[in-house]
């Protein structure tokens, strides 16, 4: 169970992403202008991705997604606020972009949804697991029914 100062943490963390996304956009190098927005630098060694998520399927679902390149391993920190309450719920990351869909590349580790459906998961998996040039987008699901209620499009790796 998730206690008042980890929500009024989570809460700080979305309102101080809600202030920065816009800035980070317009500082962005490269475009993307795909649904989930966010921003977006090369995915090398020391250097981080970083997007927004864009509800789906009605959801009022918010978070963002951070993928990091440390050596041959990718390090993935997913948060979210579902506003659907305590669950387990499952994120990938998928070819394909949010439009077209595509099949899980990479099993993420589940976030564990506090009372009001917010919380982090951190994953580390092999850079070769994510091979260089293919377009892929990262899928968050709902923690009863398994359907899609977040998503965001990655820029080219």
């Amino acid at each position: 169970m998730t206690s008042v100062l980890e929500s009024t943490v989570m809460r700080h963390l979305f309102k101080t992403l809600a202030i920065l996304a816009p800035t980070t956009l317009l500082l962005a190098a490269c475009g993307g202008g795909s649904e989930g927005g966010g921003s977006a630098e090369s995915s090398e060694a020391g250097e981080e991705i970083s997007v927004d998520f864009a509800a789906t399927g009605g959801s009022a679902a918010e978070g963002a997604f951070r993928l990091s390149r440390e050596g041959d391993s990718y390090n993935a920190l997913v948060s979210i606020d579902t506003h659907r309450g305590p669950g387990d719920y499952p994120v990938h990351i998928h070819e394909g972009t949010c439009a077209t869909g595509g099949s899980v590349t990479v099993p993420l580790t589940s976030v564990e949804g506090g009372e009001g459906g917010e919380g982090q998961s951190r994953t580390t998996f092999s850079a070769a697991d994510l091979p260089a040039g293919g377009a892929y987008f990262v899928q968050l699901h709902d923690a009863q029914d398994q359907s899609a209620i977040a998503c965001a499009d990655l820029p080219p790796l």
